[in-house]
């Protein structure tokens, strides 16, 4: 099937080497007192007592979920996970969805799935029309204006995808995709 691993040890291994590099290419931490952080912290938290800040992280859109995560912050690597067919990639589509329009950079990782299904997910997402009736061309009729509106609110949001090309390979950087998210993040 697509999207099958057939070496679940050398497929973890990839995944971790990965995220190794990734983090390695990430900025160097330095050591300090932990009364050199009060300041900044007790700030914070007055900002938000005084009503002057809002939740911690970028909100996902979903309150139930934001009340518990209080968003999603800078440096947090977030994995989805739960049985086969089970809603993991709608849910995070939406989530990506939700902090991209809101002008939030996001990169969508999926190792199983083409980036045309992950786009017309993503248009379904923004224009609620069900997926169902994208995939099977059921009741579309009168949805193209909608499904135009879509596309062009999501040309303007900045969501980037890395993602298999549809035979079980996944797209990874300037060869195979047309451009690369870091060109666009800042």
């Amino acid at each position: 099937t697509q999207g099958a691993i057939d070496d679940v040890p050398r497929f973890l291994d990839g995944v971790q080497a990965r995220l190794f590099e990734l983090f390695a290419t990430q900025e160097k931490r330095a050591v300090v007192h932990i009364a050199d952080c009060l300041p900044y912290a007790l700030e914070r938290i007055d900002e938000r007592i005084e009503g002057k800040r809002g939740m911690l992280g970028v909100p996902s859109g979903l309150q139930p979920l934001d009340e518990i995560v209080t968003g999603w912050r800078d440096g947090e690597l977030v994995i989805i996970a739960a049985r086969p067919s089970h809603g993991k990639t709608a849910f995070a589509l939406n989530l990506s969805f939700n902090a991209a329009t809101r002008g939030t950079p996001v990169l969508f990782f999926s190792c199983e799935m083409a980036r045309e299904e992950i786009t017309g997910r993503l248009t379904s997402i923004a224009n609620d029309v069900s997926w169902h009736s994208i995939r099977s061309n059921f009741n579309l009729k009168g949805e193209r204006e909608k499904l135009v509106r879509a596309s062009e609110m999501l040309k303007r949001s900045k969501l980037f995808v890395e993602t298999s090309d549809g035979r079980g390979r996944v797209v990874t950087g300037p060869r195979d995709f047309p451009c690369t998210a870091s060109q666009h993040l800042d």
